[in-house]
């Protein structure tokens, strides 16, 4: 019940960067194919990578302070170089946003299982100056995580052997923080 709660919370808080961004101009990057925008230096104000391993090894930057990164497809976004946002980073695919060498935003959202994982390179930063919601299995198993404020390990074993430094952490998952 209150992993529901605080994920009903956590969407509310990060939720207007969609009914804002979309009454501006913006510019936005759709990588919608399987092996999409590989090894790519992708800036745009929104990007999208549903394919599967789509923005795999790629550099993506977002400065736009209503834009966002994307990475909802299984493998997307893995080992990527860079990924930076002003607003929102989304990790919703199985192992998406895995093993990244740097994933920085004012919130990240690793939601897809072992998401934001990164036991085999444990020293790549993961920065969420305002928050950080780890809620599927193993989600931000063994990372360094750096958060602003509140730091959500809800998801089973999702912030397990990570160094976390952060103004609260909410370990509400089973073995969450273990």
């Amino acid at each position: 019940k209150t992993q529901y709660k605080t994920m009903a919370l956590i969407l509310f808080i990060i939720s207007g960067v969609f009914t804002i961004a979309s009454s501006q101009d913006v510019t936005t990057k759709e990588c919608p194919n399987l092996y999409h925008c590989n090894n790519a230096e992708i800036t745009a104000d929104q990007t999208s990578c549903s394919g599967r391993y789509s923005c795999d090894r790629s550099t993506i930057t977002s400065s736009d302070a209503q834009g966002y990164i994307n990475c909802n497809g299984m493998f997307a976004c893995n080992l990527a170089n860079s990924l930076e946002a002003e607003r929102n980073i989304y990790c919703a695919g199985y192992k998406s946003c895995y093993i990244s060498n740097k994933i920085e935003a004012r919130n990240v959202i690793c939601s897809g299982s072992e998401s934001c994982d990164h036991r085999v390179n444990p020293d790549a930063p993961i920065k969420a100056h305002n928050l950080l919601y780890c809620g599927a299995q193993e989600s931000c198993y063994s990372s360094a995580l750096t958060v602003g404020n509140n730091a959500y390990c809800e998801g089973l074993q999702s912030c397990s052997e990570s160094m976390i430094t952060a103004g609260e952490i909410y370990a509400d998952g089973t073995e969450s923080c273990s």
